[in-house]
């Protein structure tokens, strides 16, 4: 849940963003707390993260375009 409350934050594909990956990654095999690990990442990195997914999103192609 509480990845879920840093997409609605940040950006809907933050869980395909690969430093979101490694996070849960090591959280899983260290069996470390997610939270802490989500906790320790700066504003500026997740102001870094939003700017990135937007730009993907950008440059693909709508549904409706693709559609036609």
């Amino acid at each position: 849940m509480l990845l879920g409350a840093y997409v609605l934050q940040i950006h809907p594909a933050l869980c395909k963003h690969a430093h979101v990956i490694e996070l849960v990654k090591s959280a899983l095999s260290d069996r470390a707390s997610l939270s802490e690990r989500l906790g320790a990442v700066g504003d500026d990195m997740w102001d870094a993260m939003r700017l990135e997914l937007e730009h993907k999103a950008s440059r693909e192609p709508s549904v409706a375009i693709v559609c036609r």
